[in-house]
């Protein structure tokens, strides 16, 4: 099938920075090495570079594919882009290994909970057939490291003990709390903001006084870049702090990075307006 000239456009500015994000990748993959770590306590470089790692992976899937340029598709992303921005920053500050051992401890018993609670499902609908292989996996991953009778499982909220928006304030990102986070979480957790942005809509019918009806339909906005640059600033920020902590300078390589991303949507814009013209 044929593309239009506006899906083509789409589909070459994906794919330029699907290469952008793969040639920073590559680097990042081996300047990692580079960084001086403690072997016989690694869990804190572990959690930073798995954050920094989730940023990069966590972009390319947004900027890879077209549509996800749309709001409220995007949020999906970026909410927990700026989770991750929040949370690396505030462990980068605090310093304290115990909280990244704490980080560790809490997924793996959450984990841990987890297959615990599909056994009891198993036993009590008798499904051990069905869900022998993936039990197994589970088995396999929770003792990895260390053996499941010696993991704790908290139950609390998060492993830190305070909100995300204390965390925020204390890694000095209130704003970014403010104008990011609490607005996209409202789409994650389907508040009343966004069902009446997405979701409602008021009825012609004078008989229904303004009554608002469900819409049932997933709008197709114009595609909105910016989500794209969005994205790529939250990874750059925080790929850029984690690497500094390890004492790599990774400056230019996210420059690198971001030049390809913006010569990527000049070419997009620039093909736009010559069409446009004719």
């Amino acid at each position: 099938m044929k593309l239009t000239p506006r899906l083509e456009r789409l589909v070459l500015m994906a794919r330029a920075f699907d290469s952008a994000n793969r040639a920073l990748a590559d680097v990042l993959r081996t300047k990692q090495f580079e960084a001086e770590l403690n072997l016989e306590a690694p869990t804190s470089a572990e959690v930073r570079l798995g954050l920094a790692s989730r940023q990069l992976r966590l972009l390319s899937y947004v900027a890879g594919n077209p549509m996800l340029w749309h709001h409220p598709v995007g949020e999906y992303f970026l909410r927990p882009m700026v989770d991750t921005r929040i949370l690396a920053t505030w462990l980068i500050a605090r310093n304290d290994p115990e909280l990244f051992e704490k980080f560790k401890s809490f997924g793996a018993g959450r984990l841990k909970l987890h297959k615990l609670h599909l056994e009891d499902f198993v036993e009590d609908e008798e499904l051990h057939g069905e869900f022998e292989g993936f039990l197994d996996y589970l088995d396999k991953r929770i003792n990895s490291e260390t053996l499941e009778e010696f993991q704790s499982v908290d139950l609390s909220g998060n492993f830190s003990g305070i909100s995300i928006r204390d965390m925020a304030i204390q890694a000095g990102l209130k704003r970014l709390y403010d104008l990011h986070y609490a607005p996209l979480s409202a789409e994650l957790h389907g508040e009343w903001q966004s069902l009446e942005e997405w979701d409602l809509g008021v009825s012609d019918d004078p008989l229904h006084q303004s009554h608002r009806f469900g819409t049932f339909d997933a709008p197709q906005e114009g595609v909105a870049i910016q989500i794209v640059g969005h994205a790529f600033f939250l990874m750059a920020d925080t790929v850029t702090e984690i690497f500094t902590s390890l004492g790599l300078d990774i400056g230019a390589e996210i420059e690198t990075c971001g030049v390809a991303f913006t010569a990527a949507i000049k070419r997009a814009r620039e093909s736009t307006e010559a069409e446009s013209d004719r």
